[in-house]
C-alpha cells in the first residue's frame, strides 16, 4: 500500500499473508502498534485495520468516530471490505491517502 500524508511525505506499507496492520492517530494503542499514523484530530486512536487473507486485502473500520472512506464513500464500521488495485482509503477528514498498489518489479 502507498500512503501519502497531507504534508506530501510518502510511506510504503507491506503486509504479509495472515498479517494485520492498523492505522490510527497515535503510534500505539492498547499495546498494539499502528503502522500508519495520522495525527489529524478527526482520526481515532485505532481507526482502521488492513488484513491479508490469502490473496485478498481486507479493510475494516474499527468503530472510528469520524468514518473511514473507500473511494469517497463512508464504510460501515466493523464490516470487511475487500480492496482492489487502485482503491483509495481516507481516514476521517484527514488529507492523508492510502492506495492499494501492486509493487512493480
Amino acid at each position: 500500500m502507498r500512503v501519502v500524508r497531507a504534508d506530501g511525505n510518502r510511506q510504503i506499507v507491506k503486509i504479509k499473508e495472515d498479517e494485520t496492520v492498523f492505522a490510527g492517530r497515535v503510534p500505539a494503542y492498547n499495546e498494539q502498534e499502528n503502522a500508519i499514523v495520522d495525527s489529524h484530530d478527526s482520526v481515532s486512536r485505532r481507526h482502521a485495520k488492513f488484513t491479508v487473507e490469502g490473496s485478498k486485502l481486507i479493510l475494516v473500520d474499527c468503530g472510528s468516530s469520524n468514518s473511514t472512506y473507500l473511494n469517497g464513500t463512508a464504510i460501515i464500521p466493523n464490516k470487511e471490505y475487500e480492496l482492489g488495485e487502485g482503491d483509495l482509503v481516507k481516514l476521517a477528514e484527514s488529507d492523508t491517502t492510502i492506495r492499494l498498489s501492486t509493487p512493480k518489479h
